[in-house]
C-alpha cells in the first residue's frame, strides 16, 4: 500500500510546485534593462534580459519573454508529472482496497442470527 500513498503524496508534491508563485520569473545572475545597466533586482520585467554566470564566466543570457516561456513549460511538466503520479497511486489504492475485499455492512438481523447460531453451537 505505500507503493500507492508515496505516488499520491508526489505526486500532490509536484502539482502543488506548478502553482505560479509570483508573474514576474526569477533570475539567478545579473539583471540587466534595455540600456545594458545592471539593476539590483532578482526578478525579470518586461524589457529586462537576464546574464547567468558560471564563477566568473557568463553562461548565457534571457529575455523576459524567454524566462516566462521558460517558466510556462516547467510549470506544464510539473503539472504532468503530478497528475500521472497522483492518477497511478489513486488507482494503485483502489486495487489494492478492491483487492482486500473490505467487509460490506451488515443488518442487525444479521448480527442476530449469527448470535443464536454461535449459541446453539
Amino acid at each position: 500500500m505505500l507503493f500507492f500513498l508515496l505516488p499520491v503524496g508526489c505526486g500532490l508534491f509536484q502539482m502543488a510546485g506548478a502553482l505560479p508563485a509570483d508573474e514576474n520569473p526569477p533570475c539567478r545572475g545579473t539583471v540587466h534593462d534595455r540600456y545594458g545597466e545592471e539593476i539590483p533586482v532578482r526578478h525579470l520585467r518586461p524589457g529586462q534580459t537576464c546574464t547567468t554566470y558560471d564563477g566568473r564566466n557568463p553562461t548565457g543570457t534571457q529575455t523576459f519573454d524567454e524566462a516566462v516561456n521558460l517558466r510556462a513549460q516547467h510549470q506544464s511538466e510539473l503539472l504532468l508529472q503530478g497528475v500521472f503520479l497522483t492518477a497511478y497511486g489513486a488507482v494503485g489504492l483502489a486495487l489494492v482496497f478492491h483487492g482486500l475485499g473490505l467487509p460490506g455492512r451488515r443488518s442487525p438481523r444479521d448480527l442476530l442470527e449469527e448470535g443464536h447460531r454461535a449459541q446453539a453451537d
